[in-house]
Formats: C-alpha cells, sequence, structure tokens
C-alpha cells in the first residue's frame, strides 16, 4: 500500500489510494464500522487511516521480500568481490564464485543491516575457510625532501610494500600498497 509515508502531507488522497478500510482488500470485504471502534476507538474512517500510515508496519509480498533479499545477496557479494582477491592466484574471484562460497558458509542476510557491514562480515568469515586475503589500497604520499627518510621509517613499520618511488624538485613522492586499517596510521604522518 505505500513504502514512505511522508508526514508533511497533509491531503490523505495524495498518500492513499482510497481512504476505505478494508477487512480483505483482496476479497474486497469492508471493515464494519463496530470493527473499527473496537480496533481504534473511532469509525471514523479518514482517521483509521491516519493511524494505519502513523503505526502500521507495511506487509511485503513473499516473491517482493524474495527479490530484495536476492538483489541484497548480490550487492553483498559485489562488494566482497572488489574489496578481495585470492593470495594463490594474485587474481580476484569472480561473483559467482563469491557466491558459492557465501553458500558454502550458510551466510545468512540481514535485511535490517547495510550491505557494506555484512559484506566486512562475509570476508572474515570467508578468512577462516577459504584462501581469500583483502585487496590492498594504493597510498601516494608527497612530501618535501628533508621528510623522505621518517616517511619511510614509518610506512616500513607498517609492513606495506613500495610501488614505486619519484622524485621532482623538493618534492619526493612515494606509492605505497597498504590494508585499508592502516591507512588510520596516515594521521600520525603529520
Amino acid at each position: 500500500m505505500l513504502v514512505n509515508f511522508n508526514y508533511r502531507e497533509k491531503d490523505l488522497d495524495e498518500v492513499l489510494q482510497s481512504q476505505i478500510v478494508y477487512n480483505n482488500v483482496s476479497k474486497g470485504v469492508l471493515a464494519k464500522s463496530k470493527d473499527l471502534k473496537a480496533a481504534f476507538g473511532t469509525d471514523d474512517q479518514s482517521k483509521v487511516c491516519l493511524e494505519i500510515l502513523e503505526k502500521g508496519e507495511l506487509q511485503v509480498a513473499g516473491k517482493e521480500r524474495e527479490s530484495q533479499l536476492s538483489r541484497q545477496f548480490r550487492d553483498i557479494a559485489t562488494i566482497v568481490m572488489q574489496k578481495t582477491f585470492n593470495p594463490e592466484t594474485q587474481r580476484p574471484y569472480t561473483i559467482s564464485m563469491i557466491e558459492r562460497l557465501m553458500h558454502d558458509i550458510h551466510f545468512a542476510i540481514d535485511p535490517n543491516s547495510s550491505s557494506k557491514k555484512q559484506a566486512l562480515e562475509v570476508i572474515r568469515e570467508l578468512q577462516k575457510h577459504f584462501p581469500i586475503k583483502r585487496s590492498p589500497m594504493r597510498l601516494r604520499l608527497t612530501v618535501p625532501e628533508q621528510a623522505m627518510p621518517s616517511l619511510l621509517e614509518k610506512i616500513n613499520g607498517w609492513n606495506s610494500t613500495d610501488v614505486s618511488r619519484d622524485g621532482s624538485g623538493s618534492q619526493l613522492s612515494v606509492v605505497s600498497q597498504i590494508l585499508n586499517f592502516q591507512l588510520f596510521f596516515c594521521n600520525d604522518l603529520y
């Protein structure tokens, strides 16, 4: 009937298809006045509709819920694929492979939790059972020439991999591969 109710909208005709309250809408059975009074304390259809909008819950059909869960499962698998690789082959996993691995660990989707949060949980769980690693992040740091030795010392403490070093004028830059959680250490560079 409704996904989002905008409380600023005062005209119920803009929100609802009909202000008639049904006992069973699929069969076309209208709610009786005595049933409305028992349930809502009034038989005023407009007030009942407003209360249903404010306090009611949206009922989602089975196929729609299944479609939503399938979409979220695929979103989670896509995020996992983008953030990981196979350390044995140094190649990324395919989405179908990630989906199969998610089925193998019996991962259950929480429709109330974000896909990204669940993807991070999936990665942690997959790492317990399969050869899978987080993809490193490339980070380019540019500093004055005199600051380069202290920068390299800090970067080496992170167990990062230097990809390239470049110097132009008084500025030097280094490109390193680091794990995502190590990005927080960059605050120590200042």
